[in-house]
């Protein structure tokens, strides 16, 4: 199976807000997703980013982001969907 990284979904105080070591999660986001491309640029073939906002973005939030940081039960069933949709649409597993 190849190794993937999710970047986190959505949390809107957290979105632009630094951190204790100065990272939003908007910046995080980038950092993540450059951090897997410089690698798969050094010839990592299967090594996979994912988006945590296509999982999980702003068109959730209010009926499924109650207290803005953890989906809510039914919010967690579509997150793993779209977890489905995006995720097994790009990785291949051998033997599967």
């Amino acid at each position: 199976m190849s190794p993937d990284v999710i970047s986190p979904i959505i949390s809107p105080s957290r979105e632009q807000e630094p951190n204790a070591v100065g990272l939003s999660l908007t910046k995080m986001h980038g950092e993540i997703e450059d951090a897997v491309a410089r690698t798969a640029d050094r010839g990592d073939a299967n090594l996979h980013y994912f988006d945590g906002l296509s999982m999980f973005g702003e068109d959730l939030v209010q009926d499924y982001l109650p207290a803005q940081v953890h989906p809510n039960g039914d919010g967690y069933e579509i997150m793993g969907r779209n977890f489905s949709n995006v995720v097994f649409k790009k990785i291949t597993v051998p033997g599967v």
